[in-house]
């Protein structure tokens, strides 16, 4: 079994009351209902991050749309024939 660390954190009452009711009618303990809710966040908030450095990657790496050709795209949508999605364009800095 890995180790564990206690974290501690001040939160409203309004949320600690929040987690309770979920506790309860989930039949679970809060402690169970505040992991649950902590890994989740840390995954997405890795994920994100994770997306951000590809698209400063991306950027670094010159594959960029314009902002004409996005914005373009973008006042097509919902059109009768809007146009494909601009491709990535090799752009020399």
């Amino acid at each position: 079994m890995p180790g564990t660390k206690v974290l501690t954190a001040h939160v409203p009452i309004e949320l600690a009351d929040k987690v309770d009711l979920l506790a309860e009618s989930s039949e679970r303990s809060r402690g169970w209902i505040i992991k649950r809710a902590l890994a989740e966040y840390v995954e997405r908030a890795e994920l994100r991050q994770t997306m951000i450095q590809q698209g400063l990657d991306a950027v670094e790496r010159g594959e960029t749309v314009s902002h004409a050709e996005a914005a373009n795209w973008l006042k097509s949508l919902g059109t009768a024939n809007p146009p494909p999605l601009p491709g990535v364009k090799k752009r020399g800095w």
